[in-house]
């Protein structure tokens, strides 16, 4: 009996104490980046080139703006209709009897344009006839000057015979591509006119009917989707804009000075149309992420250029070429580079024949035309960094729990090998969601430049390591669930190793930086 007693005190008293939590400490090494960043990775192929020397040269080659035949000359959709009635109160039509044999033009409403001949890259017509006769009628429909590849355009239609005071109806919907169409009209010297011939004859194995003057004969041609592949004639045409372009890339600067070698920049004026025109442009501004405005200017700007017309025909034709050209002796182009901006505005503008008619009606636009304004520079990829800042901004998330397991300590490791000419320091400031700094870590040692390392024989490379610690004190532990983004910022010198200062370098084919960002935290478990 007291066995049991005892046995059952244990229970009870073993049931009624409080376990203390179980805690012990791990290490962690968590990798989180391991890359590594070419000069190729961070443009196009054909935007970075090498030189005989063993640098790189930027040869950058954009179209800004460009107009085409269907920017120039737009086509409404456009009905013609034809009606035709008797000038006389009545008359009986025998079978196969014409009863409408008319001849038009008709003058397509074009703002500026005058059209001598046009091919169709696409478009439909929608011939829709209307026959008031109690009979069968048969329209014939001929565009004169309108071929596809030596065919004329005749197209003929049964409309069926009116009934209960309703006329036959018949609709045809007709596709215009490869369509040439001659529009100097019956003359053969005026311009925007379309020649119709129609015909319409009652049912040659029907029976006669009586016409009367208040029966109505009705053609209608719908002309829908009409696109351009050439146009002869004279076209006078001239606009003005502006443009925004926005360069994400450059929204990081802060500060310092970039330093770049003297740089040529043209803009680049392509012709492939055989007319002459005007451009003109009108400023260009770069803002950079600071708010500083830098306008280019040369003497380029605000003044009007000529255009030359193209030359050849099918198969010949060859564009004209016009170069503005600005460089340090006629401009502020380097400056306005190094000023990093991350947002331009361009002004411009042109004008077609801004002479007049001077080749009366000839001008030729064809498929491959095209009015052309392009970027081109070309520089030797050398850059001279003064203590240059930079700064962008990422999300980065912690969250934890610091009755459970939780980190400690801890701190970031970047490893870096470096084979740009390009060092500095990199500092860390955690924020909240309010933007608000938790802490701002500075980076253990600088980042070292390529030329303050060894070389490497197989790749012909100076390159550095370097291995740079970010540690986390106490205090922004205890508020890692706080971390909403972390912002670097970094501050960069091209440094020569011989003196010291800071002056413009080349960059060297095959350079890189590889990247390996790991963390070394010190967790607490508990259980």
């Amino acid at each position: 009996m007291n066995k049991v007693f005892i046995i059952t005190g244990l229970i009870f008293f073993v049931l009624a104490c409080k376990k203390k939590a179980t805690i012990w400490h791990t290490d962690w090494n968590i990798p989180l980046i391991n890359d590594t960043l070419f000069v190729s990775d961070l443009v196009n192929d054909s935007t970075i080139q090498e030189d005989p020397g063993g640098f790189y040269v930027l040869g950058l080659n954009r179209t800004l703006f460009q107009l085409g035949i269907n920017d120039i000359v737009e086509i409404p959709d456009t009905t013609i209709q034809e009606q035709f009635v008797l000038s006389i109160p009545s008359i009986t039509i025998a079978p196969g009897f014409s009863f409408v044999n008319s001849t038009e033009e008709h003058e397509l409403m074009l703002d500026d344009v005058q059209l001598r001949k046009i091919l169709l890259k696409q478009g439909k017509i929608e011939l829709t006839v209307k026959n008031p006769l109690e009979t069968k009628a048969n329209f014939t429909i001929e565009l004169p000057g309108v071929e596809k590849n030596g065919i004329p355009f005749i197209y003929t239609f049964t409309a069926p015979a009116a009934s209960n005071n309703a006329p036959g109806h018949f609709s045809q919907l007709i596709d215009l591509e490869g369509y040439e169409i001659d529009l100097k009209g019956v003359t053969g010297i005026s311009y925007n006119k379309l020649q119709s011939n129609i015909t319409v004859s009652s049912d040659a194995q029907g029976p006669s009917v009586t016409m009367t003057s208040s029966d109505i004969t009705t053609v209608e041609a719908e002309f829908k989707d009409v696109k351009l592949d050439y146009a002869q004639g004279y076209f006078k045409y001239s606009f003005s804009d502006t443009t925004q372009q926005y360069l994400k890339q450059f929204d990081i600067y802060d500060s310092g000075i970039l330093d770049l070698p003297n740089t040529s920049v043209s803009i680049e004026v392509e012709n492939g149309m055989k007319l002459g025109a005007e451009g003109l442009l009108t400023y260009l501004n770069g803002l950079n992420s600071v708010g500083n405005i830098v306008g280019l200017s040369c003497n380029h700007i605000g003044s009007s250029f000529n255009i030359d017309p193209a030359t050849g025909g099918w198969g010949t034709l060859a564009p004209s070429y016009k170069s503005l050209n600005f460089n340090a002796a006629n401009s502020n182009i380097t400056q306005f580079i190094e000023n990093l901006p991350c947002a331009f505005e361009l002004g411009y503008g042109a004008e077609l024949n801004p002479w007049g008619n001077i080749t009366s009606g000839w001008n030729e636009i064809f498929p491959d035309s095209r009015l052309k304004l392009g970027l081109k520079i070309d520089m030797p990829l050398m850059v001279g960094m003064n203590d240059l800042a930079l700064r962008d901004t990422f999300a980065l998330t912690l969250d934890q729990d610091l009755s459970s397991t939780h980190i400690e300590s801890g701190r970031f490791l970047l490893d870096l090998d470096n084979a740009f000419p390009i060092g500095g320091e990199i500092q860390l400031t955690l924020l909240n969601a309010n933007d608000e700094t938790l802490q701002v870590i500075n980076g253990s040692t600088p980042l070292n430049g390529g030329q303050f390392g060894e070389y490497d024989a197989s790749l012909d490379l100076f390159h550095s390591n370097s291995t740079i610690y970010f540690d986390l004190d106490e205090a922004t532990i205890t508020k890692l669930n706080e971390l909403e983004k972390v912002m670097v910022y970094v501050k960069l010198n091209t440094t020569d190793p011989s003196n010291g200062n800071s002056q413009q370098m080349m960059i060297p084919i095959g350079a890189y930086l590889g990247i390996k960002l790991r963390t070394e935290f010190k967790s607490q478990n508990i259980l």
